[in-house]
This record gives C-alpha cells, structure tokens and sequence, in this order.
C-alpha cells in the first residue's frame, strides 16, 4: 500500500487540491486496519493500539533478521508554492544528454582485437538451430550472446568454419 500511497501523493504533487490527499491517506489508512482488524477478529480500536498509527508490523524473516513493515504516512499536506516556479527553472535550463557509447560497431573484434572493418555476425534462436553447432555457434551459446563484432577476415573465418573451438576462446584471452 505504501507504493500505491506515494504514488498518489507523488502524482498530485504541486496541484491546487493537493490538501484532499490527507483524505486518501486516511482512506488507504484506515483500509487496512480493518482488513488487520477482520483477519485478527479483533476492532479498530485495538488494532491502532497494537500497530500504532503507522500500523508497524516487526517480524523475523527466513534468515532470521529482524524487520520491520510502516505504513509511510505523510505528516503534512500543505501545497508547496515553490513546486511550479522550480519546474518552470527547470525546463527553462538547457539540458545536457550523457549517451553511454553501446554501439556494437565500434567494439573490436571479439577474435582478434582489430579495431576497424566491423561485420556484426549473428546467430539464429538455439532452438531453431541444427547439431551439431559450429565453433562459433558454440562460443556466442557460451557467452551468452546473439551477436558479436568481428573484423572482416574473422568473419569470412568464422563463415567457412575454418576456427577451431579452442582459437576462437584462446584469441579472445590474448
């Protein structure tokens, strides 16, 4: 319930009505200690005596570290008058993009380690691939890849099936 709590919160945040949230906190409050109270057969009343208002529930989990469960009630609903004009200075500021390089074109090649002339090899779903594998096959089901880069030579290599197994996985160590 937390997550569905602040969400809400979060999404109404800034709005004029911001104060009727405290309302839906209740609600959601409330909710749940009467599920606590029906599943417990016990009233209201005791229920926020023994879990307090927050509704904390402590138990110890399988490896048994104590924890604890809270109810994230928000203590104050007033609207923030400063909510609009700092997103408005934010949107108003250039924003700088970090792009993080993962071109797979620009990698070296995954056998010998040219760094220029990149041919992307590719293989099919291993299911709808036939025994036996070729040595290429073999390496990318090994690492776990779709696709690696390889130069050009490599490439026409690896085409004809002229590595063996163990060239591929050695010229990568080196």
């Amino acid at each position: 319930m937390n997550q569905v709590l602040r969400g809400l919160v979060n999404n109404n945040q800034g709005c004029r009505n911001d104060y009727v949230m405290h309302r839906i906190q209740y609600i959601i409050q409330y909710s749940i200690a009467y599920t606590i109270a029906r599943k417990c057969d016990i009233s209201i009343k005791k229920v926020f005596k023994k879990y307090h208002a927050e509704l904390i529930y402590s138990y110890m989990n399988d490896r048994g570290k104590a924890k604890t469960i809270r109810l994230a009630l928000y203590p104050s609903f007033k609207r923030d008058k400063t909510f609009f004009p700092q997103w408005n200075n934010k949107i108003k500021k250039t924003v700088e993009y970090k792009y993080r390089d993962t071109n797979p074109l620009k990698r070296n090649c995954y056998i010998c380690g040219n760094p220029q002339h990149h041919v992307m090899f590719h293989r099919k779903r291993i299911s709808s691939l036939h025994m036996p594998y070729s040595n290429i096959i073999k390496e990318m089901i090994r690492i776990n890849r779709r696709q690696i880069c390889l130069c050009r030579e490599c490439f026409i290599k690896v085409s004809q099936n002229l590595l063996e197994f163990n060239q591929i996985t050695k010229r990568k160590l080196t």
